[in-house]
């Protein structure tokens, strides 16, 4: 590859897009599900080493890596390559919903460029230089990105207002941060430290290091939970558990000896946490988030490189090598289906608004579309038609209650979930009787307040129909 002193803005569009019309259970009561209704509806030629995705709602488009040179954009209506941005080393996606901005690191060592890309247009509009940049997580609540520099020990903070960096954290040294995660109930970030073996836990109030936590292991795999406010990642043969308020070690939940978590990721709608296990033991253990304890156990055979969480249907989806992905339900009694894809798939991500599951691979130079159902495979794509009514909020921003007002000539939704930003479930909006005027108030499905920031009303998980509201205090 050609390494780039200075950032290129060059987006090319491509046309076309070529089309291409069992786990083992182990205890815990799992029931094997012949067919859910996960089939491969479409792929499309991409290019090897897909090892980043990112989605966003508001063009409806899956940005995804190829070759370790391209930034795809791919139209989720059309199923075609719609742009590609052809760069050095893409990667850390991150989609600010709030801004409609794409933030990519770009490059290596050194000569590692940020790249802010216009959501709609798909054009750059800033480019920073960041030498060792290596992740990076959007926060939504202050509506910064933190991006974290390995080799020097450092976190930067980007006003995605400005697209500037506003401000520098230091890590203890020797901690080489690689990886980062947002909790946003107490407004903390999670920095996975490589050479460090430990997390370092950031306040997004302040911009500092509240505490660093020694793991004694690398933190391969991380995921802070919403629905009992902690944060999971992976310990010595063992998954630690950080409470999200006390900043402390609060539980730690037993694996095999020769085991380590590669995946973690939670529902949004019930305390169940999903963690992909390596080494002799491959599966994925299914943990109670309330008590911390292993409450079911899929047995994969071979390595599940990463968990992924769908909203839609509140299924896991796991990409295994060397050429399956296996779907499992989130709640008891827990069930498993395989799906064949391409060779060596390593990421799932779920879009709601599109009932699928994107499926990138190391091997495979397709990217492949799952469906996201339940329901089996009669389902229909064509049947999908726009909507003529919609979801109006007011007042908006609100601090206490919203209204909510259904407008046009379609019946009242049966079901209007509300989700963070990130995709996480907050709440129910009660739809009683047949009036067509309701409220949120502004708290999640455990009563508690939710935190400022913006959230996503989505009517029978209809997009184009949905509503965004800002909380304030």
């Amino acid at each position: 590859m050609t390494r780039r002193s200075r950032p290129s803005s060059a987006l090319l569009r491509c046309s076309g897009a070529v089309r291409l019309s069992p786990c083992v259970l182990v205890s815990i009561g799992l029931v094997l599900s012949a067919a859910r209704g996960q089939v491969v509806e479409d792929s499309i030629l991409i290019g090897r080493w897909q090892y980043c995705m990112a989605y966003n709602p508001h063009a409806n488009v899956v940005y995804v890596v190829g070759d370790e040179e391209f930034l795809h954009v791919v139209s989720c209506d059309s199923d075609r390559i719609v742009r590609t941005w052809d760069s050095d080393n893409p990667g850390a996606l991150v989609y600010n919903t709030t801004d409609n901005k794409l933030y990519t690191l770009n490059g290596r060592s050194t000569d590692v460029w940020e790249f802010v890309i216009e959501g709609t247009g798909h054009t750059v509009v800033a480019a920073l230089l960041l030498p060792e940049a290596t992740a990076q997580v959007w926060e939504p609540a202050t509506d910064r990105v933190y991006v974290s520099c390995g080799l020097r020990d450092l976190i930067l903070v980007l006003d995605c207002r400005t697209d500037s960096v506003i401000d520098s954290i230091p890590l203890p040294r020797g901690t080489t941060p690689f990886a980062l995660e947002v909790g946003p109930r107490f407004g903390k970030v999670y920095v996975r430290n490589l050479d460090g073996e430990s997390v370092s836990i950031i306040s997004t109030a302040t911009n500092q290091v509240i505490r660093t936590i020694p793991l004694g292991t690398v933190p391969e795999a991380g995921y802070y939970s919403p629905v009992v406010d902690k944060y999971y990642c992976t310990g010595v043969h063992s998954i630690i558990v950080i409470d999200g308020q006390g900043d402390s070690i609060s539980g730690q939940v037993p694996l095999p000896a020769d085991a380590m978590a590669l995946g973690i990721a939670g529902s949004g709608t019930a305390p169940v946490v999903a963690a992909g296990i390596s080494a002799g033991s491959c599966g994925v253990a299914l943990i109670d988030a309330v008590g911390d304890t292993v409450a079911g156990w899929v047995g994969t055979r071979t390595e599940p490189r990463s968990v992924a969480w769908s909203p839609q249907t509140d299924l896991f989806y796991c990409p295994r090598y060397p050429y399956l992905v296996t779907a499992i339900t989130a709640r008891a009694p827990h069930s498993a289906t395989d799906v064949t894809v391409g060779d060596y798939p390593t990421l799932a991500l779920p879009v709601a608004s599109r009932g699928r599951v994107y499926v990138a691979h190391n091997n495979s130079a397709w990217l492949y579309f799952l469906r996201d159902t339940v329901g089996g495979v009669s389902e229909s794509r064509a049947a999908a038609r726009p909507s003529t009514s919609a979801l109006r909020a007011a007042p908006d921003p609100f601090r206490v209650r919203v209204g909510l007002t259904w407008t046009g000539d379609e019946p009242m939704p049966t079901r209007l979930p509300v989700y963070s930003t990130t995709g996480a479930f907050i709440a129910e909006v009660a739809c009683r009787g047949t009036g067509r005027a309701l409220s949120w108030d502004g708290r999640d499905s455990s009563g508690h307040p939710v935190p400022t920031g913006i959230y996503i009303i989505i009517p029978d998980g209809r997009w184009s129909s949905a509503v965004r509201v800002t909380k304030v205090w």
